[in-house]
């Protein structure tokens, strides 16, 4: 890429040389909404039947304000189609930048024809933006015949990360009721429509959504969505039945079940997507075989469920997750940790495989996504931390943790809206990075100049 031409220097105001950065500090791309207005940018990809992700186009984004639950509560667990038209849509590249209120909490839900609703929780405050990555998964689906007498056993297909058949559903004759479970017991044929996600070899940017609860974070061992139709009408438990269910819990997962099973923390929980977060079936009977490694229990109504356990974990490890920009200054980012689901920027808490005994290390994957004007970059670093046994010698803001850092940036001739989405040694020139200006050459703009403790004075590189 050529630079400019010193003949046209001359032609630059000094207050065109201040005015002429496209970009705010958080690197918000131009066609933002207003960068004062808190946002997030989503990037959504869909996984084919090889289980391969690329950009999926066309996916819609809706936002619900959040409503903190009250004692008189009542959870949705359906996922009925929106009503209205959506707050935004993918575009060709899977992006989609959505504007916010300031301090607003919402429930983002994500719909695409073909595949899974993805749910995640988001509240920013003013002029900051977050970046959310999506991983789409295409629905599942088969038809069944009810008994009319004994018990039909279903198998709910395979997750995308390889894991065969986890979930079995056991249904007697009557036990599902047309309009959503309130008529008549159903008969005949049935769509069964499915999903199942295995925590230990699935993308934890695919998770259904964010794990947590309205009182803090959960460990997932293993979730699956199920819903029932025939025709147009939704069926679902009758009051009073129940549908008997199992899983079969990956063996990398299998001590950390058997360890909280015994402690008498392993729950069953359902997705309440009206909040997107995810509420414990306190009226189910379950059992735990550990040697088997099969979690058999029952569920009153469906449609996607969690075997999970809450904090205080029995054993814990912790990562410090920083994205930064060529001159260490914080970006946002999309984080997801494997076994875990969706991150966040800053100290996350995971709970350790019961293999690792407290003060040995522990290790897992960490996965940063993020924007860089307009160029969307994906990067996967391994993480160690120390397992502790709940003495307080790991945890978040205590030490011990992990320090994972992550630098986005684009390469010389890459995309550039200022010289913070450069790389280092780089500046940016008419919007593409090249090799940046040292402290007394010429220059057009401040974007051009390298270091952050420079600028562009009276068209020469300066300390500022």
């Amino acid at each position: 890429m050529k630079k400019l031409p010193l003949v046209l220097l001359a032609a630059i105001s000094l207050v065109g040389c201040e005015a002429s950065k496209t970009t705010t500090e958080s690197g918000d791309s131009p066609d933002a909404p207003n960068a004062m207005q808190a946002q997030f940018l989503a990037k959504v990809d869909g996984l084919n039947a090889e289980s391969t992700a690329t950009a999926l186009e066309n996916v819609s984004v809706y936002l619900t304000p959040y409503v903190e639950p009250g004692p008189d509560h009542q959870p949705t667990f359906g996922h009925d189609a929106p009503i209205g038209e959506p707050n935004s849509r993918t575009n060709a590249d899977g992006i989609a930048i959505v504007g916010l209120n300031d301090e607003q909490k919402y429930v983002v839900r994500f719909v695409a024809a073909g595949y899974d609703d993805v749910y995640r929780v988001i509240e920013q405050a003013q002029g900051t933006q977050r970046h959310i990555h999506i991983t789409m998964n295409p629905q599942q689906s088969q038809i069944i015949t009810i008994p009319t007498t004994g018990q039909l056993e279903v198998n709910l297909g395979n997750t995308n990360g390889g894991t065969v058949e986890p979930v079995t559903l056991l249904i007697e004759p009557e036990d599902l009721g047309l309009d959503n479970g309130a008529g008549d017991a159903a008969a005949g044929d049935v769509e069964v429509r499915y999903q199942s996600w295995d925590p230990a070899v699935d993308e934890p940017t695919s998770m259904p959504s964010d794990l947590i609860t309205n009182d803090g974070p959960l460990t997932s061992l293993g979730m699956f969505r199920v819903e029932f139709f025939q025709g147009g009408d939704r069926l679902n438990v009758r009051p009073g039945q129940t549908i008997g269910w199992r899983m079969k819990v990956n063996e990398q997962l299998q001590g950390m079940a058997a360890a909280t099973a015994e402690a008498g923390h392993l729950n069953i929980y359902s997705l309440d997507t009206s909040t997107g977060e995810w509420v414990e079936d306190t009226d189910v009977q379950k059992t735990y075989d550990a040697v088997a490694g099969i979690m058999e229990t029952e569920a009153s109504h469906f449609s996607t469920k969690n075997l999970d356990f809450p904090p205080p974990f029995p054993g814990r490890a912790c990562a410090d997750v920083a994205v930064v920009n060529q001159f260490g200054e914080p970006r946002p980012a999309s984080v997801s940790i494997d076994g875990r689901g969706p991150g966040n920027l800053g100290c996350n808490q995971v709970a350790c495989d019961f293999n690792n005994a407290a003060g040995s290390d522990f290790g897992w994957r960490i996965t940063a996504s993020a924007d860089v004007a307009g160029v969307w970059h994906t990067e996967t670093k391994n993480a160690v931390s120390e397992c502790d046994d709940e003495t307080g010698g790991v945890g978040c803001g205590l030490g011990q943790c992990a320090d994972v850092t992550f630098t986005l940036c684009n390469p010389q001739d890459g995309a550039c809206n200022g010289r913070v989405d450069c790389c280092t040694g780089l500046g940016c020139f008419a919007g593409e990075c090249d090799i940046c200006r040292e402290v007394g050459e010429t220059c057009a703009t401040t974007d051009e100049c390298c270091g952050a403790t420079t600028a562009c004075l009276d068209f020469v590189c300066r300390t500022r």
